[in-house]
């Protein structure tokens, strides 16, 4: 059994089915065995153009349920996380499900010791959309795990927006009296052209040393500590077109040594404006700011990484080319080849020897 409609909404005629017989005697009960009678089993919406090329004057008129949108934004309150708000509607969360991790090298421009453990960041954005799926706000749960460093290093994120356009910030830490980065009242840092957010001037004062600069979560017989969980959030004032404000993690970077310009960006990030380019192209940095080539050395390998699940990172002075055997392959093919390179997916990827999270 089935039914057509049109729907002068959507302009399209709609198809509704009905799986089971309306009426179906049972020979062997003696009893009737009755449908739902919903013709919803399955349901097809036809559409043509022009729409007139469908014959609809026949069809009975598909008259909708009444529908609430109190905010008035176009979301119907059913599907508005956010009913009493006009400029949030969704809510969005890379990645999906887990953390993803941001793993640093900042010995830059020298290549270091190449095992990524100065600075290992877990995260997991939780975006608020407005109707058009424009950023209204961007929650980062962020979990720093590893400190392997002699450096003091700030970490901070930059998105794709005016400072003037954020809103509100809160949930940073430690950046009252700091030196490292020059901070509005409102969060955001000044004499910047785009939104640069310092998240922490020190990674090491963030487990209590102010001083002395241990390696935290690296070294076998050195400092261990639980991770310190960071939740900051911000607001803009205008929501941010996502093409225009970024890919999570975004535009994320370390400042080595509590030096501003040295500035340590995932391969292809541009800098921020307070990023010393004099350094750019020197040591074993490959960087040309005409051609859009950021951070990386001769061989393609960055300094900085982001991986989309949680990271078992190399133990101190392990380079991850020596505990991920096909890393090197994936650098030089610019990620082509061995995506999953950090996985465990077969024997031959990993010497676990090497890794301070096995």
């Amino acid at each position: 059994h089935n039914v057509i409609y049109f729907d002068q909404t959507s302009q399209t005629a709609v198809i509704g089915f009905e799986d089971s017989r309306i009426a179906y005697p049972n020979p062997s009960t003696g009893t009737t065995n009755s449908s739902d009678k919903d013709f919803n089993d399955v349901v097809f919406a036809i559409t043509a153009n022009p729409i007139t090329a469908i014959k609809t004057n026949d069809m009975p008129v598909l008259v909708p349920t009444t529908v609430t949108d109190k905010d008035g934004d176009g979301v119907t309150d059913a599907n508005d996380k956010y009913p009493d708000d006009s400029q949030r509607a969704y809510d969005v969360y890379y990645p999906t499900s887990g953390t993803g991790t941001l793993a640093f090298e900042d010995n830059w421009p020298k290549q270091g010791d190449y095992d990524f453990n100065d600075l290992v960041v877990g995260y997991q954005y939780h975006l608020v959309t407005n109707s058009y799926n424009a950023v209204k706000d961007v929650k980062a749960a962020y979990t720093v795990e590893a400190v392997g460093a002699n450096y003091k290093n700030g970490f901070a994120v930059q998105f794709g927006t005016g400072p003037g356009n954020v809103e509100s910030v809160s949930g940073q830490v430690n950046l009252a009296g700091n030196s490292l980065f020059d901070v509005s009242s409102t969060g955001y840092e000044n004499g910047q052209p785009y939104a640069v957010i310092p998240v922490f001037p020190n990674a090491h004062q963030l487990f209590g040393y102010t001083s002395s600069t241990p390696f935290i979560n690296t070294k076998v017989g050195d400092v261990t500590a639980a991770p310190y969980a960071i939740n900051l959030n911000v607001t803009f004032g205008t929501p941010v077109n996502a093409s225009a404000l970024g890919t999570p993690p975004y535009n994320a970077f370390l400042v080595a040594n509590q030096t501003r310009g040295r500035e340590v960006h995932l391969a292809g990030q541009a800098p921020t404006a307070k990023a010393n380019s004099a350094l750019f192209g020197t040591q074993d940095d490959k960087t040309n700011v005409s051609s859009s080539v950021f951070y990386v050395n001769g061989s393609s390998f960055p300094w900085a990484l982001n991986i989309p699940a949680s990271f078992s990172y190399p133990l101190e002075t392990s380079r991850v080319d020596g505990a991920y055997l096909h890393y090197g392959t994936w650098a030089t093919t610019s990620g082509s080849s061995f995506a999953d390179w950090y996985g465990n997916t077969a024997s031959g990827y990993r010497n676990t020897n090497k890794l301070y999270k096995k």
